[in-house]
């Protein structure tokens, strides 16, 4: 499935700065990052300044699994994903992994959740497009429900 970007409607934080830069980064590594503040506009995509794109994919206890999500396009960049729990699964050692084929665990590995409550997981990240995010879902054992909502947040560069 190829998601075209759109403009994210479920999650825009309030500071760009709530979201993390990978280790190892800093505010000189990216042209739009000055000063620790987030200077979007680029010219060749006819994007207004302060831009966010993104997308929002719901999964639930049955889906068909792995699958691909979300394809975040060339020259952009994904700054983040947000799992959130909307149903809590009620498997015995329910999981998920987010990341691409070639690395499942790439965005959020086995633990990296807990889908036994109702909350939220946020990660940062810096991946420059073009990739495919792919879900992979364990539903544990015993389960039969089960619902979460994936949302990322890709920047132009």
């Amino acid at each position: 499935m190829s998601v075209v970007p759109g403009p994210v409607s479920n999650y825009i934080p309030s500071d760009l700065n709530d979201l993390p830069l990978a280790a190892g980064f800093s505010d000189g590594d990216f042209p739009k990052r000055q000063g620790g503040v987030w200077v979007p506009a680029d010219p060749t995509t006819g994007l207004p300044a302060g831009t966010l794109l993104g997308d929002t994919y719901t999964a639930a206890f049955g889906d068909a699994t792995p699958a691909n999500l979300f394809d975040v396009p060339v020259d952009f960049v994904l700054e983040g994903i947000r799992v959130v729990v909307l149903e809590t699964w009620d498997g015995i050692g329910a999981n998920i992994q987010l990341g691409t084929a070639g690395d499942p665990d790439r965005f959020f590995a086995i633990g990296d959740t807990e889908l036994t409550a109702e909350v939220s997981f946020d990660k940062g990240f810096h991946d420059l497009g073009p990739l495919t995010i792919q879900l992979t879902i364990a539903p544990g054992v015993g389960a039969s429900q089960g619902q979460i909502q994936i949302q990322t947040i890709w920047i132009p560069v």
